[in-house]
């Protein structure tokens, strides 16, 4: 190969998502040969042939990272180059400049394609390009350049390393590293002169004795050389500086400060640069940075940018401009740094929130109670202020109806005040309901702040006959309450895929799990009829729904596909439907013959016996649809949405809403009679509607992941 011509490797794409590695070809840019630590004369150059569309494929030139090598700019050995249309049907990426580093010897650089168009990513290569980083017969190996102060010691040592004729190292040479003699210079420890004669070692490297400054300021280069190299020399360029050499920098001034978001602190930062003998360092360069994390709170000088350059006075000490916090409430760390000195100095800062803007109703919201029973969720409430930031020590008021339905906090007091955590949230002390029957308003109030937060509680009259439900969570914890039996679960189980939908046994004496891979899981009397955990699903399983005498199951994935096990018939799907929106759900008849599916835009499909009653597809939902359910007889059917709204279709009777409660609402399940129904939040709040009572909730217990569903016993 002539040195010089463009490295190409091609790599051909064929039909199905693995590449035909086959055709990978390094055609240009191999061979080549550079000094070490310098430029490569060509870059790298890959093409990649099939693939649908250049926008799509990269490729990743990558060095060895240990022995010969080289690195690209940064430096890295590794750097992620995208492609464009050669014109040819080929994708084709260029290298940056390649430089080789201080060891001698032939290596590989590899190009790998990636094509992210396809799931999982196709991957071809690696193609080859075959390097050699040429031994200069002596080289300068080790300190230079460098600068220390007249009179002292070079902080390291010089180094030359010596190669024979043949590429490999000149062991045991002769090297004699030599000074000027006059002006600026400096001795050898040995030798006390300007020259000292040293051993290479194994490696070809002669470590030259400690060298010394003189008295005299000035730059100059001092020259190693070898009989086994002859005509070659190995130059350290050295300074000897009066002025001083920065060998460490503190933060004398401005750390511990703090500023209300958008506001300027209140003095600038100031650091100090010393020397090795503790002297200060006039004209230093020293960069000031207040940026923070990104997102995260920080700051900014005059003129917006985070970081600012400003030199050391005669007492070496620098300081920074102005600066003024961002929007963003919190700590960070800001730095200031000179070169040559790590690590930078620190400084503590705190952005403060900014007056109460806004008060939310958090957790607590749209419960109900039995009448005289505490509320199972404490009231809290979140305050912001205009940025959105939590506002920590706000006075947070939380006051009941005085009369009519309502309640009482600790002492048997309507009203009570409480202060926000860190977090900018108040939660009030235990509520419990009066023994009036209703719904009524509590409010959470801040001086300043309109409107308050309103919390909509519900005192209930005690349940005609026992109720309960199941909650599941997607790490398979079941959580049960009322007359809901507790089986098992699979929470302590080292789950594959997470779990994605329950489904009860006709009598309530047992459910079964199923997770977004088809594993399925049966506890007490549910029987085990078959899975979908071992088929290679087009798109994940997002629901579940029982046969009526608890003797099958379908499944169903979010792309409409229905899986039958048992005696679940099957009466059709939407798997080779173009669909609008991903499939969240399922519903089957009561008896048996049929079920609809229901799609995250509200968009209802129907299956066997299963009628149509209306869909919310057409309308603009304020938030997606999350799940259905049937009325008992199947002539009606329920839609919920993520923000608790409610959607009712033929003989589904409306009851209430989660809407506004500030919950993501996960899962719904009816009431026996249809006459009510539960929503279940994903933080393990239930909120009750209708005749269906509550029997309890998850929102007091730690859960170790969010809930996605519930059943009916």
């Amino acid at each position: 190969m002539v040195a010089g011509a463009t490295l190409a490797a091609t790599v051909v794409l064929g039909a199905t998502p693995a590449w035909a590695a086959e055709g990978t070809t390094a055609t240009s840019g191999s061979g080549q040969s550079a000094p070490v630590g310098s430029t490569f004369s060509q870059p790298f150059t890959a093409t990649v042939a099939g693939a649908a569309s250049c926008s799509t494929v990269s490729v990743t030139f990558s060095a060895p990272t240990s022995g010969a090598s080289g690195t690209f700019p940064g430096p890295a050995t590794s750097v992620v180059v995208p492609t464009s249309s050669n014109g040819s049907g080929g994708c084709v990426a260029t290298s940056p400049a390649f430089t080789a580093n201080q060891t001698p010897g032939s290596y590989n650089v590899t190009a790998t394609g990636t094509d992210t168009s396809t799931n999982p990513a196709t991957v071809s290569g690696p193609a080859n390009f075959s390097l050699t980083n040429a031994a200069a017969p002596m080289a300068a190996t080790g300190g230079t350049p460098q600068t220390t102060r007249v009179g002292t010691a070079f902080p390291a040592p010089l180094q030359a390393t010596v190669y024979s004729s043949n590429n490999t190292p000149a062991a045991g040479a002769s090297v004699t590293f030599t000074a000027p003699s006059t002006g600026a210079s400096g001795v050898f420890s040995t030798t006390n002169t300007n020259s000292a004669t040293v051993t290479a070692n194994a490696q070809g490297v002669a470590t030259a004795p400690t060298f010394t400054a003189n008295q005299t300021a000035g730059s100059y280069v001092v020259t190693a050389t070898s009989p086994a190299a002859p005509g070659s020399s190995a130059n350290f360029s050295l300074t000897n500086s009066s002025a001083g050499v920065s060998s460490a920098i503190t933060a004398t001034s401005g750390s511990g400060q703090s500023a209300t978001v958008g506001t300027s602190y209140p003095a600038p930062l100031q650091a100090t640069v010393l020397d090795a003998n503790g002297n200060p360092v006039q004209g230093a360069s020293v960069v000031f940075s207040v940026g923070g994390a990104a997102g995260g709170p920080g700051a900014t000088f005059a003129g917006g940018g985070s970081t600012a350059t400003e030199a050391t006075n005669s007492a070496g000490v620098a300081t920074s401009p102005p600066f003024t916090a961002n929007t963003v409430a919190g700590a960070f760390t800001a730095t200031a740094a000179t070169a040559g000195v790590p690590p930078p100095a620190d400084y503590t800062l705190t952005n403060l929130a900014g007056s109460p803007a806004t008060i939310t109703a958090g957790s607590g919201s749209s419960q109900a109670t039995p009448a005289g029973t505490a509320f199972p969720v404490p009231l809290a409430a979140t305050v912001t202020d205009a940025n959105r930031n939590p506002v920590p020590g706000a006075t947070v008021t939380f006051t009941a109806p005085s009369s009519g339905a309502g309640g009482t906090f600790p002492g048997r007091v309507t009203s009570v005040t409480v202060t926000t955590d860190a977090s900018g949230v108040a939660v009030a002390p235990t509520f419990t309901a009066n023994d009036n029957q209703g719904g009524y308003i509590v409010t959470a109030a801040v001086a300043g702040v309109s409107p308050p937060a309103a919390f909509s509680l519900v005192n209930q009259a005690p349940a005609a006959g026992s109720q309960g439900y199941w909650l599941v969570a997607s790490d398979g914890g079941v959580f049960s309450y009322g007359n809901a039996g507790f089986f098992g679960s699979a929470g302590n189980v080292h789950l594959a895929a997470p779990i994605v939908g329950m489904a009860s046994t006709p009598d309530g004496r047992g459910y079964w799990l199923v997770a977004s891979d088809g594993g399925v899981f049966t506890y007490g009397d549910a029987g085990f009829f078959g899975s979908a955990g071992n088929v290679r699903l087009a798109a994940p399983i997002v629901g579940m729904a029982s046969t009526p005498d608890g003797r099958g199951y379908w499944l169903v994935a979010s792309d409409g596909g229905v899986f039958t096990y048992g005696d679940a018939g099957f009466f059709g799907s939407a798997g080779n439907v173009h669909l609008a929106a991903p499939i969240v759900g399922m519903a089957s008849t009561p008896d048996g013959r049929g079920y609809w599916l229901v799609a995250s835009d509200g968009g209802v499909f129907t299956y066997g016996d299963a009628g149509f009653f209306g869909s919310a597809g057409g309308l603009h939902l304020v938030a997606p649809v999350v799940a259905m359910a049937a009325t008992p007889d199947g002539h009606g059917y329920w839609l919920v949405a993520s923000d608790g709204g409610i959607f009712t279709y033929g003989d589904a009777g409306f009851f209430g809403s989660g809407a506004g409660s500030g919950v993501n609402v996960a899962g719904v399940a009816p009431s026996s009679d249809g006459h009510g129904y539960w929503l279940a939040a994903a933080n393990g709040v239930v909120l009750p509607e209708g005749d269906a009572a509550y029997q309890g909730s998850a929102a007091a217990a730690v859960l170790a992941a969010p809930i996605i569903g519930m059943a009916r016993a």
